[in-house]
Order: structure tokens, then C-alpha cells, then sequence
């Protein structure tokens, strides 16, 4: 069972149901019909799995002014979302494009890509742990650029002193069945002395 809330704070009460299938474990799809063409829409929603509806409006009086979760960014060209807590940073770019992340530290984090990615940064005490994916599974492009304006250190990482930029490639695998794989890679901040 679930809920959406609503403009208005009202919420809509969702059952769902899976039939035991795939190894004895239950599987269901949620899909939110957004029209054939969405223009400038302006929702947000969250998949809050396991809740009541007071647990549900305990969350949503939550999302004041200190929230855990902010959405930085929901136009045309990205969507990212924060959660402060857990100091997690997830990006959708549908295209080339950057984005300055608020960070722990004082300087806010740019991250831009070479192409369609979801990208998900981790602050941790050493640094940055980095998951990215190709959304359009390529079998032909397997390669994606990330950027990032911090001095680190890692595999497929190379820092440009020029620039501030450390250019961190990520090569995903051509084959079909595994184009477009999450790739997660940690890698150690240094002082940019």
C-alpha cells in the first residue's frame, strides 16, 4: 500500500498488488502517466515504500525550511535531488550539461557530463564516491566524462591543475545485456595546494 500527496497536502491512497512470479518473489510496476507531451509541469513525488498516512504526513511536515531532501534542479535539461542527511547528490542530465551541488564543505561541487547520464555523488571523509550510468544503454558510446571542480585521485581519473578539474572517465561494456550497467568507483579528495 502507498500514497501520493497532492498539491494541497491532500493525499491519494495506492494498493498495490503483484502475483508471486520470477523464483517466488513478488513483482509489481508503478508507472505515473504524465500525458503524451508534459510542458514545464511542475510536480514532484517520492516513492515512500512501507508508510501509513501518518507516517506519510510526519514526512511531508518535515520538508519545511531544514528538509533532508531538496530538489535542486527539475527543468528541460536535468533533474537533480539532494539528500543532506546522507550527504547523496543524484543527478538525471537528459543531455551535456553541469550543475553546482551544495556540499559539506564550504565550495559547492560542479559536476558536468559529456552526455546523457544519472549520476549519483556520495561525499564521504576521503572523498567522493561516484555511480554512473548510461540511461540509453549504448552499445555504440560506452564511453561517459564526468567533471568535477575537486583534486582527486582514482581509477580513470585525471586531474587538470589548469583547470581545477578532475576528469573521471567512466566506460561502460558494449554488450547488450550489459550497456548502460552502473558503475560505481571511489575516489580520494586532496587539497587543491
Amino acid at each position: 500500500m502507498g500514497y501520493v500527496i497532492l498539491p494541497g497536502n491532500d493525499s491519494v491512497n495506492i494498493r498495490l498488488s503483484a502475483e508471486s512470479r520470477a523464483k517466488g518473489k513478488r513483482i509489481f510496476q508503478l508507472a505515473i502517466n504524465h500525458g503524451a507531451t508534459p510542458q514545464r509541469d511542475s510536480y514532484r513525488y517520492m516513492v515512500l515504500p512501507n508508510t501509513t498516512p501518518e507516517e506519510v504526513e510526519q514526512y511531508v511536515d518535515g520538508l519545511g525550511e531544514n528538509r533532508s531532501i531538496a530538489i535542486l534542479r527539475n527543468d528541460e535539461k536535468l533533474m537533480a535531488v539532494q539528500q543532506r542527511a546522507l550527504n547523496i547528490s543524484q543527478v538525471a542530465f537528459y543531455e551535456v550539461g553541469e550543475i553546482a551541488i551544495p556540499s559539506t564543505s564550504d565550495t559547492p561541487i560542479q559536476l558536468s557530463v559529456n552526455r546523457p547520464a544519472l549520476v549519483m555523488l556520495r561525499e564521504t571523509d576521503e572523498g567522493f564516491t561516484l555511480t554512473v550510468t548510461d540511461p540509453n544503454h549504448s552499445t555504440e558510446d560506452a564511453t561517459i566524462l564526468v567533471s568535477v571542480n575537486q583534486k582527486l585521485s582514482g581509477p580513470n581519473c585525471r586531474y587538470d591543475s589548469d583547470e581545477g578539474f578532475s576528469h573521471l572517465t567512466f566506460t561502460h561494456s558494449t554488450e547488450e545485456v550489459y550497456a548502460g550497467k552502473p558503475m560505481m568507483v571511489a575516489y580520494r579528495l586532496h587539497s587543491n595546494n
